[in-house]
């Protein structure tokens, strides 16, 4: 109970895209709440920053989850992180 559904790194973009809609539906109103709007998750730069709050602030599950999202984002991204 509380575990990351998927303990996998997502399969591909779909697999990705639909896990972060999970997460930002599940801990958006803990981890999101101060956003003017809803944030843009096509953006590359926009889901970092969403996957890095729910990391902080998420529970245990939300934070496995949302680092694996990263991973797969950082390992499959155009897109150089801050971090780079």
């Amino acid at each position: 109970m509380g575990e990351p559904q998927s303990r996998r790194e997502p399969q591909d973009r779909v697999d990705y895209q639909d896990r972060l809609r999970v997460l930002v539906a599940r801990y958006g109103a803990e981890c999101l709440w101060d956003l003017k709007e809803d944030p843009d998750l096509g953006q590359e730069a926009v889901a970092r920053m969403v996957l890095r709050r729910i990391v902080s602030c998420g529970d245990r599950a939300g934070f496995v989850e949302a680092q694996q999202l990263l991973r797969w984002l950082s390992h499959n991204s155009s897109v150089p992180s801050a971090g780079s």
